[in-house]
């Protein structure tokens, strides 16, 4: 299986414990938020390029009611962030 595959299937594995109705966002949280801390800035940066994907959307018109208060909050965080800001370096 080759690197892109990986991350394909593990985005996969992630969207189907979301799309469980019992699924534990603050619990979710608290378990990332409480490990490793390098581990930490590399989902954060997982969780900014999703940020910036959904920006993208919004800009392209990508959305629909399903995800549309998604990507206007997207919109919204990214316009708040200085552009160098954004750099979360590997330490």
């Amino acid at each position: 299986m080759n690197y892109d595959d990986s991350m394909k299937e593990a985005a996969h594995l992630l969207m189907r414990h979301l799309n469980v109705f019992s699924f534990n966002n603050e619990a979710f949280a608290k378990a990332i938020c409480n490990d490793h801390r390098t581990l930490q800035q590399s989902a954060m940066r997982a969780f900014l390029a999703c940020i910036q994907q959904w920006k993208e959307a919004h800009d392209e018109g990508r959305y629909d009611m399903r995800n549309e208060a998604t990507v206007r909050l997207a919109k919204k965080m990214l316009e708040a962030v200085d552009e160098k800001d954004l750099y979360l370096p590997m330490i």
